[in-house]
């Protein structure tokens, strides 16, 4: 899970007062090498949104990476096409949403 158990019920608890709310951003770092266990099996928070954010026109989920000056460019690109591919299976509902990938 890309959230952990303590953030999950924050975002439930802060979501579910709420509903109405039409745009939803989140802000993630996460070192690159941790991306693949962390995203693994993950919903990118559809199971959330579907429930609590009934009239959402917009969710962006921005990513942040940290990468190692060692990190292999070819598996950085491949990873990135995993995770945008992943995050456009989950999120095909009737709003947009977009996910922006900044690796430094």
């Amino acid at each position: 899970m890309s959230f952990g158990l303590g953030m999950i019920i924050y975002l439930i608890g802060s979501l579910s007062c709420v509903s109405n709310l039409e745009q939803f951003n989140v802000d993630r770092s996460l070192q690159l090498s941790r991306i693949t266990e962390s995203f693994k099996d993950d919903d990118w928070l559809t199971s959330i949104i579907s429930y609590y954010l009934l009239k959402l026109i917009r969710f962006k989920f921005y990513l942040r990476t940290i990468q190692w000056k060692t990190t292999n460019e070819s598996n950085t690109k491949e990873l990135i096409n995993q995770l945008k591919g992943s995050f456009q299976n989950a999120h095909s509902d009737s709003y947009q949403a977009r996910l922006i990938i900044d690796c430094s």
